[in-house]
């Protein structure tokens, strides 16, 4: 039985505290089974980076997670424009799409920032998209960068999404009501993509720690974010 498509630690735990920070997309189905994850990581907060039209197509999740105890948070990540991914899924036109969402989605990545410094007890949370692919594989990027994470492991954790979203059925489905025939490309997360962003982006920000300043993430909450949520000793 599939459960949350895409839910998995945040690079395999290698740079947080053990069960502490999950990367996911959502699920479709309001079933007994897809939440037991919800339950045994005993996650209490879901952060949502979904617009509100893609949210009132399975408002249950809202009322679930309530149910279960969970708290949700809405921080939408949207106004880029993903039309040429959606026709033309090249290497290229990925990097730029990644960068475009950086750059009209910086309401919703400052409340996320904002959220994981400023919170004050440290439980498990999980936050996503529809997929946990773009959207959510680009904040991945920025946090795991500010937790000093490898660049081996960064791309490692963006790589690995394909895996799990060719082999659920909910993936598929989603793209065939959106008209994608070619889902495989659309899956796709080469890390070829990363570098070709990467070049881009530096040449524009500099670094993430720059980007993240830039949209009022300072300097103190990028430490706070790193002593709260970062693993104690990397081995």
């Amino acid at each position: 039985m599939e459960s949350f498509i895409n839910f998995r630690p945040l690079c395999s735990n290698i740079y947080t505290e053990n069960n502490m920070i999950f990367r996911t997309g959502t699920v479709f189905r309001d079933n007994e089974e897809h939440f037991r994850i919800i339950k045994k990581y005993k996650i209490k907060y879901f952060i949502d980076f979904r617009t509100e039209k893609e949210i009132v197509t399975n408002t249950f999740l809202i009322t679930r997670l309530e149910r279960e105890g969970v708290k949700w948070f809405n921080y939408t990540i949207n106004n880029y424009k993903d039309d040429k991914i959606e026709k033309n899924p090249t290497v290229n036109n990925y990097a730029l799409y990644y960068l475009g969402i950086l750059e009209h989605g910086k309401k919703g990545i400052y409340g996320f920032f904002k959220f994981l410094s400023n919170i004050p007890n440290i439980e498990p949370i999980v936050y996503g998209c529809s997929l946990g692919k773009d959207r959510t594989g680009i904040i991945s990027y920025l946090l795991l960068n500010i937790l000093e994470g490898r660049s081996s492991d960064i791309y490692n954790d963006y790589c690995i999404t394909k895996d799990f979203l060719l082999s659920n059925s909910q993936v598929i489905q989603y793209f065939a009501d959106k008209g994608v025939l070619d889902y495989e490309k659309r899956c796709n997360t080469d890390n070829n993509i990363l570098k070709i962003f990467e070049k881009i982006f530096e040449k524009r920000y500099f670094s993430v720690s720059h980007y993240l300043c830039h949209i009022g993430i300072t300097e103190a909450d990028q430490i706070n974010i790193k002593k709260k949520w970062g693993k104690k000793t990397i081995g």
